[in-house]
């Protein structure tokens, strides 16, 4: 299970989780630091892939640039966030799969009273195929390119100093220019009460709705959840259990979704460990996935300038109502992140990630680098 931020604009790559409430722990309009930013990031390595299978190789050399440039500002209680990006992507000796892609999302924040809170949302945004599945076991879709359009609204009301109720909304119409797969409008919409029980103890519950149409397969997933977060000296744990139901199939299907997590703060650092079970809407094929999730995050301050990053994660996802179909993911990445002066930094890192789907595996390695301004 995935904590819900504004209204969910993660459904806009084509992905929907059932989700916990956590609004109520988001900082205040107030809190928000101002600014624009800028930042370049570039990746180069190689992807072993069977769409690129020749006589000799099966691999090609992909590069990736994106530039992305955001600013957030507040009026009063109003707070106004805008992101855009663009990104292009080479593939080597595989000139037609090269791609272009671009994001522009807006995001409105208002504190009406001390107690009510509201937000909403707008994202216009293409990416390949590929990108949109490769942080979770997700199909092996077609190269192709994916165009969403997607709105999302939530409020938060502190109905007592401890407790907050939270109510949000989101759709998203997702396109594909690949006939093969399946685009369509997913829809959203979550309910959840947070009440603080102790300076670092929380306990939730909340009820979500989900909603795919992608070709003749409309399908909807309803599930609920508790949660439950303490601090037990430098250890942070979040626990959530709950289930969801699959409709829309011959048979209603349920299972058990939640997660858990671990974060232990050591000299300089933090250590995380997480693992749990969503049920979703899966980008382009037109089913429901269940997938399970489990990770490790190592975050270090090496020195007042330098800091160290390493995180090893896998996602294995199955359709509820065809288990023949089963997606195996793996990534591992480190990086190094240097701050030059208060406003200047620059990142270096290297991945692997690796996607099995019915015995066809795409593994990509190599190499980021990136660097980041805050203009003013």
């Amino acid at each position: 299970m995935t904590t819900r931020s504004l209204g969910g604009l993660a459904l806009a790559g084509g992905l929907a989780c059932v989700a916990t409430p956590a609004f109520a722990q988001e900082p205040p309009v107030a809190s928000a630091p101002r600014g624009w930013h800028a930042a370049v990031a570039a990746e180069g390595g190689v992807e072993r892939n069977p769409r690129f299978q020749t006589p000799s190789d099966s691999s090609a050399t992909v590069s990736r640039v994106r530039a992305t440039l955001g600013g957030l500002t507040r009026v009063g209680r109003t707070q106004v966030r805008v992101t855009g990006d663009g990104a292009v992507a080479r593939y080597g000796n595989v000139a037609d799969l090269d791609r272009t892609t671009y994001t522009g999302a807006l995001d409105v924040e208002r504190a009406f009273t001390p107690r009510l809170t509201g937000r909403a949302g707008a994202l216009l945004r293409t990416t390949s195929s590929s990108e949109a599945t490769a942080a979770v076991a997700g199909p092996l879709l077609p190269e192709a390119i994916a165009r969403t359009r997607a709105a999302s609204g939530a409020v938060a009301y502190r109905t007592s100093p401890r407790t907050t109720v939270t109510a949000s909304a989101d759709a998203a119409s997702t396109r594909y220019d690949e006939a093969a797969l399946a685009g369509g409008w997913t829809s959203a919409g979550h309910l959840g009460v947070t009440r603080r029980t102790g300076p670092a103890s929380s306990l939730g519950g909340a009820l979500d709705v989900q909603h795919a149409t992608a070709g003749d397969r409309p399908q909807t997933v309803v599930g609920s959840a508790a949660d439950w977060s303490t601090a037990i000296g430098r250890v942070q744990l979040r626990v959530a259990a709950g289930a969801s139901a699959l409709l829309g199939t011959s048979q209603t299907i349920v299972r058990p979704v939640g997660d858990a997590s671990a974060a232990w703060r050591v000299r300089a650092g933090t250590i995380a460990l997480h693992a749990g079970r969503t049920v979703a809407p899966a980008a382009g094929i037109g089913r429901v996935l269940a997938t399970d999730q489990a990770g490790v995050l190592f975050d270090r301050t090496a020195t007042s300038h330098l800091a160290l990053h390493a995180a090893l994660d896998g996602a294995w996802s199955a359709d509820p109502s065809d288990p023949s179909l089963r997606l195996d993911a793996t990534t591992a990445t480190t990086a190094l992140r240097w701050s030059l002066g208060p406003t200047f930094r620059l990142d270096l890192g290297a991945f692997l990630r690796q996607r099995t789907q019915s015995g066809s595996t795409i593994l990509n390695h190599g190499f980021t680098f990136g660097v980041g301004r805050t203009l003013f």
